[in-house]
């Protein structure tokens, strides 16, 4: 695996010079890096040993037609992809601010200011995915990125185990497909049924908006997973009020509404969760 200091060779033959590990994974490196002609950029290099057809190799292919198509200012964009020695790598922008789960663990709640600048943002970018055939199927505040601060500019990241819809809902048939997804953010019917579609990235959308609103993401107390994929199915999120004291019952309602265990209930698009709730965020 190439380290700080190597020099990675892109395919359009562009060298990135690898300054600092920022993360090790199971099955990837992201590493700061330097270019005399694009400055600085996050270099993530996959493990050595995909196989073709493998559920690694189609992630890292699929982040790469996602980004094809996804060309927008709330998504965050893939420059260029390279080899290094067997490891295949893509070269991204780098996000000064790190990602909204960095922002949420090291600051105090956020206020409704930043709260309605991240969600409208983020609205935009799964709307946008959405209307190019693109689920993205875990949306969490790791995959959301900020440029500085959450009032600042925000993307979404990491379209790797994202799917193409047509119109009819997609039926989920592969074991890894299954448990795509983070467990606090998967939609109860990706869990009990196997079936995802656009709801299901608006309920991820609503457990971000949970979250950002009450600091937590709703049945944060249940700390196996097992009991937590049974309380997503079986019982409604509790109310968020309980938690952030100067909601209003009309955003409470919205939020619960986008939170529903029947798809068919929640708001048609992640922009129409906001619509009409606005002022009541602000005033969080």
């Amino acid at each position: 695996m190439p380290d700080v200091g190597t020099v990675v060779k892109t395919h359009s033959g562009k060298n990135f010079e690898l300054a600092k590990a920022i993360h090790w994974g199971d099955r990837s490196a992201v590493f700061l890096a330097n270019s005399p002609s694009s400055g600085e950029v996050v270099v993530k290099i996959f493990r050595r040993g995909f196989k073709p057809g493998s559920a690694d190799i189609e992630g890292f292919t699929q982040e790469q037609r996602a980004a094809q198509i996804l060309k927008h200012p709330n998504i965050a964009p893939i420059f260029d992809v390279g080899d290094a020695g067997g490891y295949p790598f893509t070269v991204m922008e780098y996000f000064p601010g790190r990602s909204l789960q960095d922002w949420l663990q090291t600051h105090d709640r956020m206020s409704g200011a930043e709260i309605l600048s991240v969600a409208t943002q983020l609205a935009e970018a799964i709307d946008f995915a959405h209307s190019k055939g693109i689920l993205h199927r875990d949306i969490k505040p790791s995959n959301i990125l900020l440029v500085s601060n959450p009032q600042g500019r925000v993307a979404l990241s990491d379209f790797g185990i994202a799917r193409v819809f047509g119109a009819v809902e997609m039926k989920i048939t592969a074991a890894r497909d299954v448990a795509a997804g983070s467990p606090a953010y998967l939609a109860p019917e990706a869990i009990k049924e196997g079936k995802i579609s656009t709801a299901s990235d608006i309920y991820g959308f609503g457990t971000v908006l949970y979250e950002m609103i009450t600091g937590k993401t709703p049945f944060d107390d249940r700390t196996d997973v097992f009991a937590l994929l049974y309380a997503k199915t079986n019982e409604e999120a509790p109310d968020i009020r309980q938690l952030r004291l100067g909601a209003s019952p009309i955003l409470a309602g919205r939020v619960a509404q986008t939170l529903s265990r029947d798809p068919r209930l929640r708001p048609l698009s992640a922009k129409s969760v906001l619509i009409g709730v606005e002022d009541d965020i602000a005033r969080l």
